[in-house]
């Protein structure tokens, strides 16, 4: 006597299309989840390129960790081009990590050359006064010429750091 597979050829079938049409179903939702999050990602990047004139220096960072420096030459909907010395580099919207442009150091350089010079200023017209010295008590000459020296000098370094910082430039991240 032979017996009877509980499970015809049909229901076997009919079970794994469901089960592949409830993965289908949850894989197609999540990805339309990521596209809808790729989309605002790509409009966020869109805006904050349309903030940047065109030639303007810029840097851009890939996914992939590709650094891009050079100037903005061209944008469009779904790219940039970026004009490096001799040649240009495009890159997708979709790809781009970070976007910085360069931003003068004008406060480090001012802080620098404040503290430096008053420093320096400070030892310098210290020691001078009190080797100047030729009164009977000298016991406060290098700290009235300290005293001095750190305005003094402070004044000078501000001014000589302002006009370093304005010159040079460090990389100030814009996006994300």
């Amino acid at each position: 006597m032979t017996t009877k597979p509980k499970y015809s050829a049909w229901l076997v079938l009919s079970q794994i299309a469901r089960v592949w049409w409830m993965v289908a179903l949850l894989y197609g939702r999540q990805g339309l989840a990521q596209t809808a999050m790729d989309s605002t990602r790509v409009d966020s990047v869109r805006a904050a390129l349309q903030a940047i004139p065109l030639q303007t220096p810029i840097r851009i960072e890939t996914v992939g960790h590709s650094v891009i420096e050079g100037r903005l030459s061209a944008r469009t909907d779904t790219g940039i081009v970026v004009h490096q010395r001799r040649d240009s580099v495009s890159a997708s919207l979709a790809r781009i990590a970070s976007i910085s442009r360069p931003a003068r150091s004008l406060k480090s350089g001012t802080l620098v050359g404040v503290l430096s010079g008053a420093l320096l200023g400070a030892i310098a017209v210290g020691t001078l006064a009190s080797g100047l010295c030729d009164r009977a008590d000298c016991s406060g000459a290098f700290a009235d010429g300290a005293t001095a020296g750190a305005v003094l000098g402070a004044g000078v370094g501000a001014l000589i750091g302002a006009g370093i910082g304005a010159v040079k430039h460090h990389w100030e991240q814009i996006w994300p």
